[in-house]
């Protein structure tokens, strides 16, 4: 059995946090610089119950994945909870970018019927 060293955890803890910190900032300046403005504008233009729907099955996806993980790591403090939350919707901002701006495109060209049908079929989002 390894003797537990506490000087090594502690580094080890030191050197996530600042990995963490560093992170935090371009997820930021992602979500604010590139992803928000097309989520915005998407949600302007094409208001819908498909994408209300989808978004919604996709927060609750993402909150019950996090209540797993945070339950199995039950001494995880608030600070590394919500450093986790936040990667988890940088992480779910960046993957959305591209069909959302698809969607955004085919609005703003009048034929988004086609590909809110394929999300809705995609995602099984009928009500």
């Amino acid at each position: 059995m390894v003797p537990h060293d506490s000087s090594t955890a502690s580094e080890t803890r030191s050197s996530e946090q600042t990995a963490s910190s560093e992170a935090l900032p371009v997820c930021e300046r992602i979500i604010s610089g590139e992803i928000s403005p097309s989520i915005g504008t998407t949600r302007r233009s094409a208001e819908d119950p498909i994408l209300t729907r989808f978004r919604a099955a996709l927060l609750q996806i993402q909150s019950s994945e996090l209540e797993r993980l945070y339950n199995r790591l039950p001494g995880l403090d608030e600070g590394s909870r919500q450093a986790i939350r936040h990667f988890a919707d940088c992480l779910v901002a960046k993957m959305l970018y591209p069909p959302l701006n698809s969607l955004r495109d085919d609005v703003s060209s009048g034929s988004s019927t086609g590909l809110l049908n394929a999300l809705e079929e995609l995602f099984r989002l009928s009500e």
